[in-house]
């Protein structure tokens, strides 16, 4: 419940509203104020509530994770995460190694430049069974017998993909343009619309007011007519009445 200040200095010995609280004669008070000393958090005391401590209870558990001297030492310096199993460390090595063991080692097609002659002699070499062993690797055989003949429709073809490829990236880069302009437009008509209806709401709103005016004045001179004209009737009335009062007497 709120503290009645004025219930509570009437007790120490204030006399009431009106009256300074050093009294009539600057003595002061007849008793001193005394403050209620409280043993928590809620009022004025030199204790403290001690019960929970929780900014202790962190440091302590951060202190506990501490690791110093000889205990340092045997850290690792592997992650503080959990450990995978053998069987995944597995299955992710294996698939590493099957990846890379797809890729081929060589060159890219249109950097060989072989004569006739070299392709005659590897040729030879290899329809000899005699002196040397067929190629073990089928695919290197294949590359090297290939002449520039056979290269120039492969390049004609990149050459068309990436025509292509211009040719689509510019059109899509035309169809961004003319969305960003239609979007644009749009956005430009709405906010015409918007202003347009804004200035219409204030134009109604102004004649309103300007209606509401007029009709105010014209009230108030009806009524200033209308007690002009109740005046003149009370005044011909008392005007009639003393005329017959004087015919009386």
């Amino acid at each position: 419940m709120p503290l009645n200040t004025s219930h509570y200095l009437t007790k120490q010995g204030w006399k009431g509203h009106g009256t300074p609280l050093d009294g009539e004669k600057g003595r002061g008070l007849k008793k001193p104020l005394i403050i209620p000393q409280k043993r928590n958090l809620g009022g004025v005391g030199q204790n403290r509530d001690r019960a929970v401590e929780w900014w202790d209870d962190i440091f302590a558990a951060g202190a506990k994770a501490l690791a110093l001297g000889a205990s340092a030492k045997k850290d690792t310096g592997a992650p503080a995460g959990p450990r995978r199993a053998l069987s995944t460390v597995a299955k992710q090595e294996h698939a590493r190694r099957m990846l890379m063991s797809n890729f081929v080692r060589g060159e890219v097609v249109g950097t060989l430049s072989i004569s006739t002659e070299e392709t005659d002699l590897s040729i030879s070499q290899i329809q000899d069974p005699v002196l040397e062993a067929p190629p073990h690797n089928t695919r290197d055989a294949r590359s090297m017998s290939c002449t520039d003949e056979d290269r120039a429709p492969s390049d004609k073809e990149e050459k068309k993909k990436r025509k292509r490829s211009e040719s689509i990236d510019t059109s899509t880069h035309k169809e961004k343009k003319r969305v960003k302009h239609k979007q644009r437009d749009e956005n430009e008509k709405r906010n015409k619309g918007e202003k347009q209806e804004k200035n219409d709401k204030l134009e109604k709103r102004k004649k309103q007011e300007k209606r509401e005016k007029r009709n105010k004045k014209e009230k108030r001179k009806m009524e200033k007519r209308d007690k002009m004209e109740k005046r003149d009737r009370r005044k011909k009335r008392d005007k009639s009445e003393e005329k017959k009062a004087k015919d009386r007497e």
